[in-house]
């Protein structure tokens, strides 16, 4: 099939070049296709592209880009000028007698920032959906050409139309009206926002005159918008083209009444946070599941909350089935860990949609009465009784039906199911998920190949591996009921996408050469831990992914749009750049960033580091060594010849991973004070790991994370803490900007332009300077939380959000408001007294310092929660300085005034204060100890009152408006990201029946504080 591209389209620069891009090139500029210009008309563009129709159909899809005239890739993609994102897609169909096609395009611009979202799935699919009429002509159900006549298929990106209009074409033809009003065509809504209609022409009604409109059926209504651009003129030299179909796409530019402008407001809606698994319903089996998001879905309504945001919900199951061990069945109710990037979890099935015989009926009955007992989720129990019992029913049921219900199923999702059900399979024969076992010898390797043949329907495991296309085929069924229903309430479903996948999933079995297997997945220490994370995931081999352009990465967005309309992309900084771990470490502290730009032995030596080696082990000094673990260090710990004083690890305790092992027993150990003890020991002996100030990688150095919170850091000299202080800051500041931004907007810009998905970034945490730069320009809306302010301050104000944003009171990882408020009166009294003890060793340290030393050990601008404003290159670095002494006295200034000789109680609670007189706005000079209904009231409002698109409320600050629906502060916590044993058990404490039925006053003062605001 030749492809001729035709565009109108005036460039931006003098010497840049205009091309087309698609999916027959993964939408690289590498290898794009140049388009010339006309010799015949101005600021029109052509070119030729010949595809190959190996299947029975193909779809390509394609999109203009102005690029300047560069060889470099990088450079290209950092100036290239996109159109608006408007991926056009044709239909090829093997064997058709066309050989040609013609497409007449315009250069789409780039639409308004608060327009942006009017594109996407929440609108295409709920609020603005139109309904695609099968009746209207198009290319395969139109008549016979003949050599008089051509056909001509309008297509148009217009992103708004309202439920209930449709867009029509009007034009000079006969068959498009006459440019009558009242005979316009209708068109049907196609891929997102486009609109499109064949038409037969008549040669001699060249050239044609067109334009569109937006309406409804009624046709003496007032046109509601129409096109700013008027009329259009087609035309073709009927002898020079012997072509006889023709493709148009164009963009509608919208142009409102005075009337509608007026009216008009920035699209933005409030919402609810709560994972499924926390439902409750009467008829839910000890779990929430994914049909009671229907009663939820009335409840939220009733509310006026227009989005339910959920956690993960992939299948985690690794241990399920395959252990006695109590404690790692709750490992699978980590829902960032999952077995398969799709593949959904059969915890939220529900049991009753299934054929059931009496017995099962009755078994299931009283098992639900004795789950719905319990307040929380008894995640081991109810997985093991969910499987028990589909395995009871699948055994019952016709397997030649279930193969042929599923069969589209499985083909559908070819590149991904088969190997997900084979693991499952192989998983339960070898009582093992280990795949470094021996029991896994013959299959540790495998290929899609290999893997279609052990699940064809001669394969001796069919059997079994039909048991899980029909479970994952049930699940995907009940999901998509869950979601339509939701869509019809008018309501949007949020998910979540997690950054990793466990390495015993089938992803890793099936792609290996995706990922970095000898490196775990984490975050450095922050808000969340000051440890750092472990995920304990493999992280990405991104060369080795861009290769096919991203595809493993785009089949997980296309899936999850399925199900969803908007989602969040969970620690996006892991596309800039990710936390890699030791795995012969513990604690997440122990990683390096990849990519990155360690420092050479040759730099270190310019910054005062004059041999780095020996900065590469732990610094373990005896005037650091605790008295309490004097008998005990000997075991762990032994002197260093030549030179007294000093002491490192045997050779038996060389990782943390040992120490870890060598404790292993301390839940066993019956004497509490003997378990406390050896606790403490294991946790001095990992901290004393984290006494170095370097990590080696090649002849290359990366500079330790947290090292000044180490005692062995304070006992060093003065002068070298501030040279270890300023390469710190120096790496994990401001040398990656530009490498960081690169990476970020080269794999963001191509994965994402697969999804038409609302995409919300996840970017809590330590955020490179270089993320909001580009997550701006892709559009993405980034993630706030008022108590995680990104300034100076210590609190955000709302009001300062920005529109393309989403702000939230917390998040599953964080406390609840009343969980925070109980602990900020805790910490804020010891971090009152540490801060008097900084002051006065500050002032010890200082004194010790003369005049010129001083000048010596200035340091780059800023704590280490700031960044240099401009961008160094590190190989010719340029640093603004100011004097650290006059910076740290400045700060003892504010502290010494705010603290005042005297600390009172009141001056204890700063924060608290702050936040209850500034944030909320109380006049009273006493700040209370619990979060009040009031204080819940206000901080809702002042929530939905701000700027941002998209608010939305965790489940229990919800019900903390409510003396009655709230629960034990500590029973309220979702997650503790500092503990990778955590159970996720949350639940609702009364069922969503109830909740609707007693408690209307309650729903009715959410819906009111959200009516007065300006949401949607």
């Amino acid at each position: 099939m030749e492809l001729r591209f035709i565009i109108e389209h005036k460039l931006t620069k003098e010497g840049n070049k205009l091309c087309v891009v698609g999916s027959w090139n993964h939408f690289s500029l590498e290898n794009s296709t140049l388009l010339t210009a006309s010799e015949q008309k101005d600021n029109q563009y052509e070119g030729v592209l010949n595809i190959e129709c190996e299947e029975d159909s193909v779809t390509v899809e394609y999109r203009y880009v102005e690029i300047p005239d560069e060889q470099d890739l990088d450079k290209l993609e950092d100036d290239a000028i996109w159109e608006e994102d408007c991926h056009r897609k044709i239909h090829f169909k093997k064997g058709s007698k066309q050989s040609k096609l013609v497409c007449y395009d315009s250069f789409t611009p780039t639409y308004k920032e608060e327009d942006f979202v009017l594109q996407t799935s929440p609108f295409y699919q709920v609020f603005y959906s139109g309904k695609k009429n099968e009746n209207l002509p198009n290319e395969d159900n139109i008549k016979e050409i003949n050599k008089n006549e051509i056909v001509i298929r309008f297509s148009i990106n217009a992103f708004c139309v309202p439920k209930g209009k449709q867009v029509y074409l009007m034009g000079s033809a006969t068959n498009m009206g006459s440019m009558e009003y009242s005979k316009a065509v209708q068109m049907s809504p196609e891929d997102y926002s486009v609109w499109a209609r064949e038409v037969l022409i008549k040669k001699s009604e060249l050239p044609v005159t067109y334009r569109f409109v937006i309406k409804g059926k009624d046709e003496n209504e007032k046109e509601l918008w129409y096109d700013q651009k008027g009329e259009r003129k087609f035309t073709v030299d009927m002898h020079q083209e012997s072509n006889n179909v023709y493709r148009v796409n164009d963009y509608f530019q919208f142009q409102f009444h005075e009337e509608i402008k007026k009216q008009r407001k920035l699209w933005k809606i409030a919402g609810v946070s709560v994972p499924i698994f926390s439902l409750r319903t009467k008829s839910s089996l000890g779990i929430g599941e994914f049909l009671d998001l229907k009663p939820f879905a009335d409840w939220a309504s009733k509310a006026h909350l227009k989005l339910i945001q959920i956690l993960p919900i992939n299948d985690t199951n690794v241990f399920g089935e395959n252990t006695e061990d109590y404690e790692k069945k709750w490992h699978d109710s980590y829902p960032y860990s999952s077995l398969s990037s799709i593949a959904l979890n059969p915890i939220y099935i529900t049991l009753d949609r299934l054929p059931l015989s009496e017995e099962l009926k009755e078994e299931i009955e009283k098992t639900r009465k004795e789950f719905n007992k319990e307040i929380d989720l008894n995640y081991p129990e109810v997985i093991g009784f969910k499987m028990q019992v589909l395995r009871k029913i699948f055994e019952s049921l016709d397997k030649d039906e279930i193969t042929n219900q599923v069969k589209d199923f499985v083909k559908e999702n070819e590149s991904w199911l088969p190997a997900y059900a084979l693991l499952r399979v192989l998983i339960n024969e070898y009582k093992c998920f280990d795949r470094s076992q021996k029991v896994w010898d013959k299959y540790r390797k495998i290929d899609l190949e290999t893997v279609l043949q052990l699940c064809s329907q001669k394969s001796e495991r069919y059997l079994q591996v039909l048991f899980w296309y029909w479970v994952q085929y049930n699940l995907s069924v009940q999901l998509i009921e869950a979601n339509k229903y939701l869509n019809s309430k008018d309501i949007i479903m949020m998910g979540d996408l997690p950054i990793g996948v466990d390495k015993c999933s089938s992803d890793v079995w099936l792609n290996p050469h995706l990922f970095r297997l000898h490196k775990n997945a984490g975050a450095p220490p922050d808000y969340f831990s000051m440890d750092g994370q472990n995920w304990l995931f493999p992280t990405y081999d991104w060369e080795e992914m861009a290769k096919d352009g991203y595809k493993w990465w785009k089949q997980r967005f296309s899936n999850m749009e399925k199900y969803m309309q908007v989602l969040r992309i969970d620690h996006i900084l892991g596309f800039f750049r990710i936390w890699e771990v030791n795995p012969k470490q513990v604690q997440g502290m122990f990683g390096v960033f990849h990519k990155s730009l360690p420092f050479t032995r040759e730099e270190l030596k310019k910054l005062g580091i004059e041999n780095p080696d020996e900065w590469i082990t732990p610094r373990i000094e005896k005037s650091i060594l605790l008295k309490e673990f004097e008998k005990d260090y000997p075991k762990f710990l032994e002197e260093i010849e030549n030179k007294p004083g000093f002491y490192k690890f045997k050779d038996k305790y060389v990782t943390q991973k040992v120490i870890d092992q060598e404790f292993s027993n301390l839940n066993e150990i019956k004497d509490e004070e003997e378990r406390q003890y050896l606790t403490r020991l294991k946790n001095e002996l990992l901290m004393i790991f984290s006494y170095f100030a370097f990590t080696k990688e090649g002849d290359k150095y990366h500079p330790r994370i947290t090292i000044r919170f180490t005692r062995m850091y304070r006992q060093l000299p003065f002068d070298l803490r501030m040279k270890l202080r300023e390469i710190h800051n120096k790496y994990y500041f401001r040398r990656h900007n530009k490498l960081w931004a690169k990476e970020g907007n080269k794999k963001l810009s191509r994965i994402l332009s697969v999804t038409k998905m609302l995409l919300i970034a996840e970017d809590l945490g330590m955020i490179p300077k270089c993320v909001p730069r580009v997550l701006q320009k892709l559009r993405i809306p980034c993630m706030h939380v008022e108590r995680m302010s990104r300034s100076k301050k210590n609190f955000d104000n709302c009001e300062d959000y920005e529109y393309i944003s989403y702000c939230t009171t917390g998040t599953h990882d964080t406390e609840n408001l009343r969980e925070w408020w109980s602990e900020n009166f805790k910490w804020e009294e010891g971090e009152i007294k540490q801060k008097l003890q900084k002051i006065e060793q500050t002032k010890k340290i200082l004194s010790r310092q003369s005049e010129n030393e001083k000048e010596l050990l200035s340091l780059s601008s800023g704590d280490e929660t700031e960044e240099e404003e401009e961008e160094e290159d590190p190989e010719n670095e340029d640093d603004k300085k100011e004097d650290f002494t006059n910076h740290i006295l400045e700060k003892m200034k504010i502290l010494n005034k705010k603290l005042g000789k005297n600390v009172t109680i009141k001056e204890k609670r700063l924060r608290s204060e702050e936040f209850y007189h500034t944030n909320l706005g109380f006049k009273e000079e006493e700040i209370p100890k619990e979060f009040s209904t009031e204080m819940v009231k206000r901080t809702l409002t002042n929530f939905v009152n701000s700027k941002s698109m998209v608010c939305v409320f965790p489940l229990q600050d919800i019900f903390a408006l409510t003396e009655g629906l709230r629960r034990p502060i500590k029973e309220e916590r979702i997650n503790l990201p500092s503990n990778n044993n955590h159970h996720w058990k949350y639940r609702m404490q009364l069922n969503i029946e109830d909740l609707i039925q007693n408690h209307e006053g309650f729903t009715n003062e959410i819906s009111q504080i959200i009516d007065k605001s300006d949401r949607f």
